[in-house]
């Protein structure tokens, strides 16, 4: 999910990993060249890459901002 806030683009990836509280950064570093590679077809489709790319993970109900810079 791609949405507009007044400074810049967020994306919102939902995960479905059975994953535990304590192994939220380590899930979170996995996903971060898929992030790599939405923020870049972004950048190409909408002119602009996303500001912010959040992690949620809906097994536990938490998010996390991967840094995409």
């Amino acid at each position: 999910m791609i949405f507009k806030e007044e400074d810049g683009l967020v994306v919102l990836d939902f995960k479905t990993d059975e994953v535990e509280r304590k192994d939220l950064s380590s899930r979170s570093e996995h996903y971060k060249p898929q992030v790599k590679v939405y923020s870049d077809a972004i950048k190409t489709i909408l002119g602009i890459p996303p500001k912010e790319v959040i992690l949620f993970f809906l097994h536990l109900m938490e998010t996390v901002s991967v840094g995409i810079h």
